[in-house]
């Protein structure tokens, strides 16, 4: 069984990546490129139960979502489009001793104590027989640590209910899923009958109107509270030295959820006259927290819960001026659900893949998918070879062992069938999210042919 079947309580999980997404993996001193090549790893354990407490194994991911999963220590042959993990579990308070063999071509090697962060990069010294230095090795890492509340709680005895039971129709049915609530009103006039985006009033109107899930987007706060929000940054409204008004836009982790709260929406007449001003306060604030939204909404909607990251494009470019702290974010986003989502049903989904496995991970209960665009014309090529392509991302699922994935239906609508049916022979579950979701016919169509769940702006209107 792959270690990712199960959460991790006494243990943590040391991920080693080998890949090129931004920078060769071997940098030699005589400028030689070495596209491909072979690669072993030897793990020892410094403790004095040795290699016993270790479990091991290595997968690899091609370029065209070819997934193998190998025991142990094997040689691995690598191609510049390939992605490698190697995984390896030891117990919390041990040490291991890494070594990397490019075959035919040098060692290196290190001790995982060497990792200063959850998540980062290392560059290690590649020797050859001689012990001289020919060059550098890059890696990528990710360390996952049991989360400590969730083990205190033994949430391992926790029966939650399954992701899909509808009710009790047949698990046929493809689930309707309200994007954000009643669908994304952000940068935009909403209509008299649309309440605004990711707001308590927004998600109470899809599930009166059908929704079986709501989709919604949580960031943490300055004071890391758990808040519903799309966005990276918050507008807010500022007057400048010289006269006038302008925007300023605040990163929102810069921002305590008592500042959140407190910011005043301006809202057209129309939308005052219909809601009524108390209602407009209580129900259409923006910012509610995670835990004001499960608490507040009919227990038997599920919540397909997106935990927010920025994400970095081809170009280098990050979707936002920050990065938080990436345990943290999922720890905290732990704490509030398993206190107050009590039966409710909750899918976690997220674009970064390390959170996605710190999801899966950490807590044994709520299903985990990773959402991706894959390569498309609308949205940006991402930096992490595992986002670049639908196929590679259904690799990453499965060998993480997530329950499915999440993509871009416009990117697929011509090839959505077969697209399907390779999503099902990995063992995987498919979402889909888009613009084209709010086309009718092809609504009709994905519940036709068994789509799990679509993800769809309008949903009061097009149910």
């Amino acid at each position: 069984m792959s270690a990712t079947k199960l959460w991790l309580q006494n243990e943590k999980e040391l991920q080693i990546f080998v890949h090129e997404s931004s920078r060769p993996v071997i940098q030699c001193l005589d400028s030689r490129k070495l596209n491909k090549f072979s690669v072993q790893l030897q793990v020892w354990s410094n403790s004095s139960n040795g290699a016993n407490e270790i479990s091991f194994d290595t997968r690899k991911y091609g370029k065209k979502g070819s997934f193998e999963l190998m025991k142990d220590s094997k040689v691995v042959s690598f191609e510049t489009m390939d992605f490698i993990s190697f995984v390896f579990r030891l117990p919390c308070f041990s040490d291991a001793i890494l070594q990397f063999s490019m075959v035919g071509i040098g060692d290196c090697s290190f001790a995982s104590s060497m990792f200063e962060n959850a998540y980062g990069h290392i560059k290690v010294p590649l020797r050859n027989k001689q012990n001289d230095v020919i060059g550098l090795v890059n890696f990528d890492y990710l360390v996952i640590s049991p989360w400590e509340n969730g083990v205190k709680q033994k949430i391992g005895e926790i029966d939650v209910p399954h992701w899909n039971p509808l009710n009790g129709q047949s698990d046929s049915r493809s689930l309707e899923i309200g994007h954000r609530g009643c669908g994304s009103t952000n940068g935009k006039t909403c209509s008299a009958d649309t309440p605004i985006e990711n707001t308590v009033a927004s998600f109470e109107l899809a599930y009166q109107k059908g929704a079986d899930y709501i989709e919604l987007d949580v960031h943490l706060s300055k004071d890391l509270n758990p808040v519903v929000f799309h966005d990276f940054h918050v507008a807010v409204k500022a007057t400048q030295h010289f006269g006038g008004e302008g925007k300023l836009l605040i990163p929102i982790n810069e921002l305590s959820y008592e500042e959140m709260s407190s910011t005043k929406l301006l809202l057209s007449n129309d939308k005052l006259d219909k809601y009524g001003e108390d209602f407009m306060q209580e129900k259409m604030s923006l910012f509610p927290s995670l835990a004001k939204v499960l608490n507040d909404l009919p227990p038997e909607l599920g919540i397909f819960v997106e935990v927010k990251f920025p994400m970095q494009d081809m170009m280098g470019t990050w979707e936002a001026d920050y990065l938080p702290n990436k345990e943290k974010l999922v720890e905290r986003i732990l704490d509030v659900v398993y206190c107050d989502a009590k039966q409710r049903r909750i899918i976690f989904g997220s674009f970064d893949p390390d959170i996605c496995t710190m999801l899966k991970l950490k807590q044994p209960n709520y299903p985990v998918v990773f959402i991706t665009a894959g390569q498309n014309e609308t949205w940006p090529l991402l930096m992490d070879m595992r986002c670049r392509n639908f196929e590679m991302a259904v690799g990453f699922a499965k060998g993480a062992g997530l329950m499915g994935i999440s993509v871009y239906a416009d990117a697929l609508q011509q090839r959505m069938k077969d697209f399907l049916n390779y999503v099902a022979d990995n063992g995987l579950e498919l979402f889909t999210w888009g613009d084209v979701n709010m086309d009718s016919a092809f609504l009709s169509f994905q519940r036709n042919i068994g789509i799990s769940g679509i993800i769809y702006d309008r949903l009061h209107q097009l149910k």
